[in-house]
């Protein structure tokens, strides 16, 4: 008896898949696997099988592999939240902490502020920050859709098997905001690390200056 099979596309959002289905001779019902071919995926989950569906033929069978598979790899459906200029900034604080330079054999401590740089939500007047502060050249929005998109689709397709490479090339799709069309956002906020440090102040420059003042006509007197 000669085994009847079918093979159809089956399209998500992210991806298009393959379907076959064929007819189990012994047990008179059908199986029905799916690949990925175009998708970053290991090999292991790239064979996801229904082995017992029980239809009168085989075009019932693959209707029903359709909504199965469909339902089982819902997430490759889902829209990509993306940034949008109307509710996500940078977000600028200033931190104010101190530093050591070193002249010669003397050293002193100097305060500096620093300004660090988020990309953050806007969500009912409140600014959530979706990345860590940090200098301005290294925010990302890549890493941004990264995060607010972890739990509905991401965290999915890791579990699923498909990679990384795979997880950035469905990212770059949505990722058409540019840093500079984001609005900045500055709330006047100072992160004073001094206060939970303030030994790194033991040192200050102000309370030695005639030491650092010696110490720098030393040191020119040495280069000359």
């Amino acid at each position: 008896m000669r085994r009847t099979v079918k093979s159809f596309s089956l399209k998500f959002r992210h991806v298009t898949a393959r379907v076959t289905v064929m007819q189990n001779l012994e047990q008179h019902n059908f199986s029905a696997f799916i690949v990925f071919p175009k998708a970053y995926i290991a090999k292991e989950y790239n064979n996801f099988t229904l082995p017992d569906i029980t239809a009168k033929n085989i075009d019932y069978a693959s209707e029903i592999a359709y909504l199965q598979f469909k339902d089982f790899y819902k997430f490759l459906d889902k829209r990509m939240r993306e940034i949008g200029t109307h509710n996500f900034y940078v977000h600028r604080i200033r931190f104010r902490t101190a530093v050591e330079r070193k002249v010669d054999d003397f050293t002193a401590s100097f305060v500096i502020t620093r300004q660090f740089y988020a990309i953050s939500e806007n969500v009912d007047g409140a600014k959530y920050n979706k990345c860590k502060f940090w200098n301005k050249e290294y925010l990302s929005t890549f890493n941004v859709l990264f995060l607010i998109n972890f739990q509905e689709i991401i965290e999915h397709m890791n579990r699923w098997g498909f990679n990384h490479k795979f997880v950035s090339r469905v990212i770059r799709k949505s990722d058409n905001t540019p840093i500079s069309k984001l609005r900045m956002y500055d709330a006047g906020e100072t992160i004073d690390d001094l206060e939970r440090h303030p030994h790194r102040l033991s040192k200050h420059v102000v309370d030695n200056r005639d030491a650092f003042y010696n110490a720098i006509i030393i040191h020119k007197v040495r280069q000359k």
